[in-house]
């Protein structure tokens, strides 16, 4: 227990010049010349006839001779009240792991006395009334309640260690389906799912994915820019988290997902097969996600995990079989943009393409001619790339194909690949780079690939648009770009093969992996990657088709 303090006080009551005063009359005046300083103390004080308080003290009703140099105080002692009330404190888990935003609480004398579990699943309790037998219990809702018994709260004393495990609630299946623990669904106007026959359900650990109570809202969505293969159907809809009760969106804690179950829909369910779930980030990015399908009491769910929340849809792929060439449109893909204007899609091949949404998608045939190319080691490639106008033409009939390139060419080939399969890019007020001319032909696109971490600088926010681009560097700018698109290869070779492997930048490394294991950017003679080398308009024309047919496959 903490010893209280005792604050001792003093107080000069009169201060005489000689004579004899009462000491149980202090404010009397006795004596030649004197004056009360102080009056109105309470009979029973203890007085002292030294100017520091310690000196000789004397009884009430005494005569005290006061020297003319002492004068005299009253002293006292302010005794702190007893404190009567403790803190108890705690964590609360899983078993396992912390539980946050639990309540804790106690009753003593009438009063509850309550705490909400943090992140990290810790509470104090303060102020409760010294005691023992306490009862102090643990709740939160998707989790069996939890007590502690017998708990005793010393005055004064923090009592440490009151910790609970709870344990998970069993699931009610008995609706065909297991219902979301500790996140309401609320299905508010998704038309694709009104009708299914199971409901919607998401599960996650709460405890530490979030730190609020969660709803969960899927309603109908416009058709974002999702990838399509040719013939696909796109079924749009929109999934959101909030704080429950409230308007305000949440995304779980990096490194967990929430377990998103939709029941497939009554008119897809001869094609569940076919079904795959495409996410749209913020930025743009578009990525098929990892399900799979599941039967729960006849009824058939999509089950995939969510890391992130903003438009979905669910796509029903329809690729033209091989066999059957009179069913693949003739030509390269295209469409028409607000002026009439023909834009060729970029990612196309293999029958399949990207577009934006909202837009018609037609077929023709667009060969260049080039009379530089012909039977040149890249001409199937400059075709590829000429035929989507990805490249334009040096001149009317040359292509130029041992031309470098340099980095704002290669940054404009990403952006320009980009936007004419996913939309418009468009200009930013905001610009990384100080040596870029931003109305040029490429500012737009040096701008869009360095606000998406695609293209860095060269340092002192330079980006040297007019240096010709390296291997290493066109290799990190593709892999950030694939990475972009969500479309990295999930088996990447684990260590390189180059010959000169040893000579490749540690910032180029990774890049450097992921294009030996997918041969986009294919060795020079020996099988050197030579990195510092810089590239030709051939080289990158072989790169590009090669990626597109790679996120194409």
């Amino acid at each position: 227990m903490q010893k209280q303090e005792v604050k001792r006080n003093e107080k000069k009551i009169f201060e005489p010049t000689a004579g004899a005063v009462h000491a149980d009359d202090p404010a009397a005046g006795h004596g030649a010349g004197a004056a009360p300083i102080q009056s109105g103390l309470t009979q029973g004080a203890i007085f002292s006839a030294a100017a520091n308080g310690l000196g000789t003290s004397y009884a009430t009703g005494a005569t005290v001779t006061m020297p003319a140099s002492a004068p005299l105080y009253a002293i006292w002692e302010d005794i702190p009240p007893i404190v009567t009330t403790g803190t108890i404190s705690g964590t609360v888990t899983d078993g396992i792991n912390p539980v946050s935003g639990a309540t804790v609480s106690l009753t003593a004398s009438g009063s509850v006395y309550s705490a909400i579990t943090g992140t990290d699943g810790s509470y104090s309790i303060a102020n409760v009334p010294a005691g023992t037998g306490y009862t102090v219990t643990a709740g939160k809702s998707g989790y069996n309640s939890g007590n502690i018994t017998n708990v005793a709260v010393t005055a004064n004393i923090i009592t440490s260690g009151i910790n609970i495990a709870l344990t998970t609630a069993p699931a009610d299946d008995s609706s065909g389906y297991t219902p979301a623990r500790t996140i309401t669904v609320t299905e508010s106007g998704s038309n694709l799912f009104s009708g299914s026959k199971g409901g919607i359900q998401a599960q996650a650990n709460m405890g530490n994915a979030f730190s609020d109570s969660v709803e969960v809202k899927v309603t109908n969505a416009d058709e974002g820019s999702f990838g399509l293969s040719s013939g696909s159907e796109v079924y749009p809809f929109d999934i959101s988290l909030y704080r429950r009760g409230t308007n305000t969106k949440l995304q779980p804690r990096e490194g967990y997902a929430v377990t998103i179950s939709l029941p497939v829909p009554d008119e897809l369910l001869d094609r569940k097969e076919q079904i795959s779930v495409v996410h749209k980030s913020e930025g743009g990015r578009v990525t098929t996600l990892a399900s799979r399908l599941e039967q729960k009491n006849h009824v058939w769910y999509l089950i995939f995990e969510a890391t992130d929340f903003s438009p979905y849809a669910l796509v029903v792929s329809n690729t033209v079989p091989g066999n059957e060439p009179a069913d693949v449109p003739a030509g390269v893909p295209y469409y028409l943009d607000a002026d009439g204007s023909q834009v060729f899609i970029g990612f196309a091949a293999n029958s399949k393409y990207i577009a934006p949404s909202g837009v018609t998608v037609l077929f023709m045939e667009n060969s260049q001619s080039f009379t530089d190319v012909s039977g040149h080691w890249a001409e199937e490639y400059i075709n590829f790339v000429a035929e989507r106008e990805i490249f334009a033409g040096t001149g009317p009939n040359t292509f130029s194909p041992e031309t470098g390139m340099t980095r704002a060419m290669f940054a404009t080939v990403v952006g320009r690949l980009y936007e004419r399969s996913y939309g418009e890019i468009k200009s930013s007020a905001i610009h990384s780079f100080n040596d870029c001319d931003y109305a040029d032909y490429y500012g737009k696109y040096v701008d869009w690939c360095a606000e998406n971490g695609i293209i860095e600088g060269v340092g002192a926010s330079q980006f040297a648009p007019g240096r010709a681009i390296t291997r290493e560097e066109m290799a990190a700018i593709l892999y950030r770009f694939t990475d972009f698109l969500g479309a990295l290869p999930g088996d990447a070779a684990s260590e390189l093969h180059y010959p000169d492997s040893a000579s490749i930048s540690g910032w180029a490394q990774r890049a450097a992996l992921y294009c030996q294991t997918t041969g986009i950017i294919s060795g020079r003679s020996g099988g050197l990657f030579a990195p510092q080398e810089t590239a030709s308009r051939a080289e990158v024309a072989a790169i590009v088709q090669r990626l597109v047919e790679m996120v194409m496959k």
